[in-house]
């Protein structure tokens, strides 16, 4: 049993490493590319302004998911479907305004790209 858990631990480890390889290489490809959205000084100011507002979120929160159905944070929600449009595109080797900068600020909150198609249930409703 050990050695079959460790070899399930290894393995996770391997498929982690190779994704961030991956994405490490979609970024560098993306960097090449003369047709790859340059963020200027304008929109850098607005994508930091709900940079923050997304730590708040967290902060208060515990998470980076931002409920959809929440009035007050419409806009911010919206931000957050961008952020994962604009990986998906650079993962895909597309047209992007993601940067490195932008994707490790995200990750370092433990942005979540891939959202679950089920809400979470609330502690109380477990």
């Amino acid at each position: 049993l050990k050695a079959m858990l460790k070899k399930a631990k290894d393995s996770t480890k391997e498929v982690k490493r190779k994704a961030h390889e991956d994405l490490k290489d979609a970024i560098k490809e993306a960097k090449g590319r003369k047709r790859q959205k340059t963020p200027g000084n304008k929109h850098d100011a607005k994508w930091h302004t709900r940079y923050e507002e997304l730590k708040a979120y967290k902060d208060k929160h515990g998470h980076c998911n931002v409920d959809k159905n929440d009035a007050d944070c419409k806009d911010l929600w919206q931000w957050c479907q961008t952020q994962r449009t604009n990986y998906s595109n650079l993962v895909k080797g597309q047209e992007t305004s993601m940067t490195s900068e932008r994707l490790k600020l995200l990750n370092a909150l433990r942005f979540q790209w891939v959202r679950n198609k089920t809400p979470a249930l609330k502690w109380e409703e477990r």
